[in-house]
């Protein structure tokens, strides 16, 4: 029996739905969560003293001793993760943060995001599978590939309310860089309700207001995400001239 033609979508634009030209970096979001965690733990070490004087408790040594030293190793802790990211600010030549969002009724074909140009520093790019509207769907599942032309930079599954909803990724290379999307179950889909992903890209200032995404015949198989079809996805997905 022959195959049923699927006739082939447009091309999405991918608005830009929020930009920060001066947005926190992960330093400084690291920063503040530590400092109200450190906050916690001191009012709880307090709050521990505070009943245990009320309830005429008395509290062993070696109790009072773990207690008061929760607040050093968890600064020294909370210091450690923050370091890194404080490291890590002079590569990046920006702090503008993009937000794109996709919205996709179409599960046969694979969709790739193109228009993130070279950047002239470090930037992180994150992709977020969103819920959809109806509850009584079960959200997407999807394989995701970060690639630029070295090759792969991540790749992975994510599915909204599942083990991995979002995929991260630092893109040192200052190359362009595509994402590539796709069902793992396509027959499992809404056909009713479009699927939608975020995007976010941090630390490029060059970053243009609407991107594309391009429909493209699947190239790798639904258990697995990497494999030798990432060129072939990056020549399909080039606009025709």
């Amino acid at each position: 029996m022959a195959e049923t033609n699927i006739p082939t979508p447009e091309a999405i634009d991918v608005e830009r739905v929020k930009f920060e030209p001066h947005a926190r970096d992960r330093a400084d979001r690291t920063l503040r969560a530590l400092v109200l965690i450190l906050l916690v733990d001191v009012a709880l070490v307090v709050a521990t003293f505070v009943v245990a004087h009320l309830q005429s408790i008395a509290l062993d040594r070696w109790v009072v001793a773990m207690l008061l030293a929760s607040i050093p190793v968890s600064a020294v802790f909370l210091g450690a993760m923050w370091l890194p990211a404080q490291l890590q600010r002079k590569h990046y030549d920006s702090r503008a943060l993009s937000t794109w969002t996709l919205s996709c009724d179409d599960v046969e074909h694979e969709w790739r995001i193109e228009g993130i140009g070279p950047a002239t520093g470090w930037r992180d790019v994150s992709i977020e599978c969103k819920k959809l509207p109806s509850r009584s769907i079960r959200s997407p599942r999807l394989y995701v590939r970060i690639d630029n032309e070295q090759g792969v930079l991540k790749s992975g599954h994510m599915e909204e309310g599942g083990e991995n909803t979002s995929l991260f990724v630092i893109d040192k290379q200052e190359l362009p860089i595509g994402i590539t999307l796709g069902h793992i179950k396509p027959k499992h889909a809404s056909l009713d309700q479009p699927w939608v992903v975020e995007l976010t890209v941090f630390g490029d200032a060059n970053s243009l207001e609407t991107i594309l995404a391009w429909p493209v015949p699947k190239q790798v198989g639904t258990d697995r995400v990497e494999g030798d079809g990432t060129d072939s996805n990056r020549q399909a997905s080039r606009r025709p001239t």
